[in-house]
């Protein structure tokens, strides 16, 4: 049990050394920051619904991802959740759907019952890929002070 909380921490402590996450926890995100993608410009919170939804589509191959999940000691649920909610909070921001992210959260709440988990995560991977393909449409949600 240790053992994974472990090797979750350097996980994280290698994840925060990376360019993206230290922009994204030290700079402001503006509405539409460019990236080198083939020409298109793509905001952070859509290229992290991409990443998430790739670990989503991960964790729901049947043996693979339980195998994952239950390696780490369900901590790979909690690095899901924390995921998803930066994402949540960044698509909010940049005005952008937020229903994959919403179904990621759900599923890493959910997702410690064996089968229900399965299912969970095959949809949440598709959301997320689903919105992170789509052009960046603004949504009004509710005055917010994020």
């Amino acid at each position: 049990m240790w053992s994974s909380f472990v090797a979750l921490s350097d996980f994280l402590h290698i994840l925060v050394k990376c360019r993206l996450i230290q922009l994204l926890l030290l700079e402001y995100i503006q509405v539409q920051r460019p990236t080198i993608y083939g020409g298109l410009k793509m905001s952070y919170s859509r290229i992290l619904k991409w990443i998430s939804g790739i670990f989503e589509l991960v964790l729901a191959v049947p043996i693979v991802g339980g195998a994952i999940v239950v390696g780490t000691g369900y901590s790979a649920l909690g690095f899901m959740l924390v995921l998803h909610a930066v994402t949540l909070i960044l698509s909010l921001r940049n005005q952008e759907a937020i229903y994959g992210s919403v179904w990621g959260v759900l599923t890493s709440l959910l997702a410690w019952i064996p089968f229900v988990g399965w299912a969970l995560h095959l949809i949440a991977a598709i959301l997320l890929m689903i919105s992170g393909s789509k052009k960046t449409k603004r949504y009004h949600y509710p005055p917010n002070q994020l």
